[in-house]
């Protein structure tokens, strides 16, 4: 693994140096060419790093993947906190904290945010159409 970032080092000394070099003559084809030969040389490093950290990490989860582990319970608790709703405020500005309170609020909002429209069939009779169901 040293010697990667040694490459890479080594690599953004070049591109340095290159780019120096590309302010005195902008138009140089050699320089450019060059310039884009130390980019994709650093692009296949920096690919080759992430496989290499991938793949060690795959490895590790491997070993250790089937023991009991802490991280996934705790994410799964953490998550189950941050959904918790504790306080809800109600259309009055008053903050309801009971837990049977807040479930009786929501039940009732959503009957009334999702009411049937059957139950407003009487509008359909004012205006004298006929009923289709019976």
């Amino acid at each position: 693994m040293v010697v990667l970032y040694e490459n890479l080092a080594k690599n953004a000394q070049k591109i340095e140096a290159v780019e120096n070099k590309l302010l005195n003559d902008p138009n140089s084809f050699r320089l450019n060419s060059w310039m884009s030969r130390l980019i994709k040389q650093r692009e296949k490093l920096l690919i080759f790093n992430q496989k290499y950290w991938g793949k060690l990490a795959r490895k590790e989860w491997l070993i250790d993947g089937n023991r009991n582990s802490k991280f996934f319970p705790l994410r799964a608790n953490a998550r189950r906190r941050k959904k918790l709703i504790l306080k809800l405020k109600d259309k009055c500005g008053v903050w309801l904290d009971d837990q049977k309170m807040i479930a009786d609020k929501f039940i009732y909002d959503y009957d009334q945010r999702f009411a049937s429209a059957c139950c407003r069939s009487h509008i359909l009779l004012d205006l004298g159409l006929p009923k289709l169901i019976n």
